[in-house]
């Protein structure tokens, strides 16, 4: 739950630019001074923790995980190139001492693969931590660990044990080890924006958050996530202790929390409050006189005509409070020709709204964090749109081949801009009535999108051939994931995709019999999802991506299904369609059995010749 405090201070004139200063019983203080000093009057006791704080209590917790000595652990650039050595590396273990001890952090620390690459080691420690006595932990790790290089330990002298196990008492321990791992999952995006004290009271067992902002002070995006997160995930108390603001601004500052507590007049528009009219006349329903009477209930009921040409409607704020009124009528009149729903002036269908409300829906039911949207929609991995409903896989995973074309001429590949834009707006047109759905979001990220590449000047790029062969220019030739130099020509080339890194090494690749000494093994570490990601419509049916039938299809996709050209073609039209097609099943339940019969018969039939081979 969040709650609001408004108290007025005495505000200091100073000519001096800086942060805000005010007087209490003729001390000055800051702001989080001021609040502290506040708190202490009502008999509670409180720490300045901001975001070092909890940055300390996770890399103390999860010190062993942080400087694990994994892939990704250690980068170099050769020919101007991002390369990350393996573990197995006789440069590796040199290397990975002098990255710690220059930087106290591992090279991927702030990329979105340091979690990815020690998800196991996370989920591991996680376990731990559950069945572990978080004090004790915490005071072994911190007697080894105490002075080391530790970015995210900005000072160890800043917080002393006793400190840091304020939280460790305060919180109980499920919810504390939700908060880390938050952290942790990408620390990147959520190292900023945790609340400025915590106070707590030993004797009432008394913890909660607050967060403290003077007259000219705004909430960003992160802090209200973190709010959002510690109250409506984790239930915790956060309170927004605000300085000498105005009726006005504490309205506009309980508005951005919660903009569907506003009891607006039907005449009035508000800014980004999305509602919908719906009205209805004659049917021969059943549910009629149900839909009449739920109708006039609303506040916002209208009326219009008479007799059989009788007009009900009312508006429906599409909000979280709203949203199952909104539901319910729209299933009371479930298919009558009458039925007319409007937003913003345009007439909607009802499919389209409830297609484009079901993720928004299933948030509330879940009662989640705005994190929720940031997953994706079958591994609930981060997913770069901000809203786990959309997909554009080409966009994602940044591997083009059918919004534009190779200028064999030039040597480049060209962006079909004008596609891309229609896709990106045909997608946007399917999610644009969720009121947590950000379409600038993605088209910020499609203007980043250039004109055309050309690998041999984009060296993270690479060219995909007529047989999904990706191919870089590596001291002035040619070369495919085999070492082959071999190069069809532009004219057999289909696509780019762009990489994060591109390993070069001198390497007899297992594929090949025969093999020059001057021939190079190339190891993609590309975003395609194609051969990680999970298997959609598997996961919709089983609604598990770790069951064993999933897992076992999985298998049978990076193992059989790449290994061919048509297995890489079927692959590729699977993910195309596949989002849509497990989305279409998991809003219609009665496909789930007997999908889910045809896929047990696959993985059984698998397991079976398996056994016998």
């Amino acid at each position: 739950m969040i709650y609001f405090k408004n108290i007025e201070l005495q505000k200091i004139d100073s000519q001096q630019k800086g942060k805000a200063k005010y007087t209490i019983d003729g001390n000055e203080y800051f702001a989080e001074e001021a609040a502290i000093t506040y708190y202490e009057k009502l008999r509670y006791k409180a720490l300045w923790a901001e975001n070092t704080y909890w940055a300390t209590l996770m890399s103390l917790f999860f010190w062993d995980v942080i400087f694990a000595k994994t892939r990704g652990a250690v980068g170099v650039i050769i020919d101007g190139i991002q390369t990350e050595l393996s573990p197995e590396d006789k440069m590796f273990e040199e290397l990975f001492d002098q990255t710690i001890q220059t930087n106290g952090m591992p090279a991927d620390f702030f990329s979105q693969d340091f979690y990815k690459r020690r998800e196991r080691l996370i989920e591991n420690r996680i376990q731990e931590l559950q069945h572990s006595n978080l004090e004790e932990k915490l005071n072994e790790s911190y007697k080894k660990n105490y002075g080391k290089n530790c970015r995210p330990i900005e000072n160890w002298n800043k917080y002393k044990i006793d400190e840091l196990l304020i939280a460790v008492h305060g919180i109980d321990k499920k919810r504390l080890i939700k908060i880390l791992e938050r952290l942790m999952s990408n620390f990147n995006d959520n190292r900023s924006g945790l609340p400025d004290l915590i106070l707590y009271n030993s004797l009432d067992r008394d913890f909660f958050f607050s967060e403290v902002k003077s007259e000219n002070d705004k909430i960003s995006k992160k802090q209200r996530k973190w709010h959002d997160f510690l109250s409506t995930r984790l239930g915790l108390k956060v309170e927004i202790f605000l300085i000498n603001h105005t009726e006005s601004q504490l309205k506009k500052v309980k508005a951005s929390y919660t903009p569907s507590a506003k009891k607006t007049p039907i005449t009035k528009k508000v800014p980004n409050l999305k509602e919908a009219i719906i009205s209805f006349g004659r049917s021969a329903s059943k549910k009629r006189e149900e839909a009449i009477r739920f109708i006039q209930e609303q506040e916002s009921y209208f009326t219009q005509g008479e007799g059989e040409e009788q007009i009900y409607g009312a508006r429906f704020e599409i909000t979280e409070e709203a949203i199952e009124n909104l539901y319910k009528i729209l299933d009371l009149t479930s298919g009558w020709k009458t039925q007319k729903i409007e937003i913003d002036g345009e007439i909607v269908k009802s499919t389209n709204l409830r297609n484009s409300l079901w993720c928004f829906r299933e948030k509330i039911k879940q009662n989640t964090s705005l994190d929720y949207c940031k997953g994706s929609e079958y591994d609930n991995k981060l997913n770069k749109f901000g809203c786990r409903n959309f997909y554009f896989r080409e966009l994602e995973d940044e591997e083009w081949r059918d919004y534009g074309y190779t200028n064999t001429t030039e040597e480049e590949w060209m962006f079909d801009h004008k596609k891309i834009n229609e896709k990106i707006d045909q997608e946007i047109n399917k999610l644009k009535y969720c009121p947590l759905f950000d379409a600038k979001r993605i088209q910020n990220l499609v203007k980043r999108i250039p004109e055309k590449i050309n690998p041999k000047i984009d060296k993270k790029w690479a060219f995909i051939d007529n047989d999904y062969e990706k191919w870089v220019w590596h001291e002035n030739r040619w070369l495919n994931t085999l070492g082959e130099t071999n190069f069809p020509g532009f004219g057999a080339v289909v696509g780019v995709q762009k990489f994060r890194r591109v390993k070069i090494s001198c390497e007899r690749s297992p594929k090949r019999t025969k093999q020059k000494s001057d021939d190079w093994l190339i190891e993609y570490m590309g975003s395609s999802k194609k051969q990680k990601s999970g298997c959609f419509i598997a996961t919709a049916v089983y609604g598990d991506s770790e069951a064993y039938q999933v897992k076992t299809l999985k298998y049978v996709r990076d193992t059989h299904l790449e290994k061919s050209v048509l297995g890489k073609l079927f692959i590729n039209v699977y993910y195309k369609v596949s989002p849509s097609i497990a989305g279409y099943i998991k809003r219609h339940q009665f496909l789930t059995g007997l999908i889910k019969s045809v896929l047990n018969g696959i993985v059984k039939l698998y397991l079976i010749i398996s056994a016998k081979l």
